[in-house]
């Protein structure tokens, strides 16, 4: 179900950018425009959005523990990207205060998604 509600939030997320133009300034590194910021709208909504949705209609199953770890790993590079930035100045800490919770819930869930897949197949039920 984590993954419905982050592909439902970060899909949010673009469409308050573009229909609120004064909530970007919040996220803009210093002196950059909203196509430094638009840059990453693919990567978000191609990989994060899609593959956060496709896991949670696959619950989890089959090579849905693959995307959701793919899903992470976009997670953590944005993380690391908007962390550095609100670090050293360049831009507000929002983005990273909310990227931050956004990565660690989405390894959560992938951490979890991988150990029942390993239970599951485990399981004496499985092998039938």
């Amino acid at each position: 179900m984590y993954f419905f509600v982050q592909a439902v939030a970060i899909a949010g997320w673009w469409a308050v950018l573009l229909v609120a133009p004064a909530t970007r300034e919040n996220f803009l590194i210093r002196g950059a425009s909203f196509a430094a910021l638009g840059s990453f709208a693919l990567g978000d909504l191609g990989i994060i959005v899609l593959g956060s949705a496709l896991v949670g209609i696959r619950g989890g199953r089959g090579w849905a523990v693959y995307a959701a770890w793919l899903v992470s790993g976009a997670l953590l590079y944005a993380t690391c990207f908007v962390v550095v930035a609100a670090i050293t100045g360049v831009s507000p800490p929002l983005g990273a205060c909310l990227m931050i919770p956004a990565f660690v819930a989405s390894f959560t869930a992938s951490v979890i998604l991988t150990r029942d897949a390993h239970v599951d197949a485990l399981s004496p039920s499985s092998s039938t």
